[in-house]
């Protein structure tokens, strides 16, 4: 698969580690696939317990796929950091779940994408969020 131009060597991307959490085989396959075609350090896992065995900078979590307090306790670890890793939660319900992380003050918010979701989507909402992050 063909590197995306965007994503060359003087590309903050070149050293970000994302890690794509979801239930289902073919989605985490084809996401997987996605972002490392671009040159992305990108592992996929089935199991929320998983993360604690990788050094990340990005989730992607398919929220839907996973109990709802596994799902919360990694969003509350993260999200406490100041330049803790980013987080985009993937879900059918993604008001109410934005909502429900709305609610308390957070210094690292997770971004909330509705499902279903393409990896060109996730990987804008990546760039922009490492973007924002990197910028003075």
């Amino acid at each position: 698969m063909a590197r995306d131009s965007r994503l060359l060597s003087n590309d903050p991307f070149d050293e970000l580690r994302v890690t794509v959490l979801s239930g289902n085989a073919e989605t985490l396959d084809a996401l997987v696939e996605y972002l490392g075609g671009v040159g992305m350090n990108v592992a996929g896992m089935s199991a929320v317990a998983d993360t604690r065995t990788r050094v990340t900078h990005a989730y992607v979590i398919f929220f839907d796929d996973f109990p709802l307090d596994e799902v919360t306790r990694l969003v509350d670890e993260t999200s406490r950091q100041r330049r803790g890793p980013l987080v985009l939660l993937v879900t059918a319900q993604a008001t109410s779940v934005a909502e429900r992380f709305r609610m308390h003050a957070r210094p690292n918010p997770p971004i909330v994408l509705p499902r279903p979701v393409r990896g060109y989507l996730v990987l804008d909402a990546l760039h922009q969020e490492r973007s924002r992050r990197s910028s003075p």
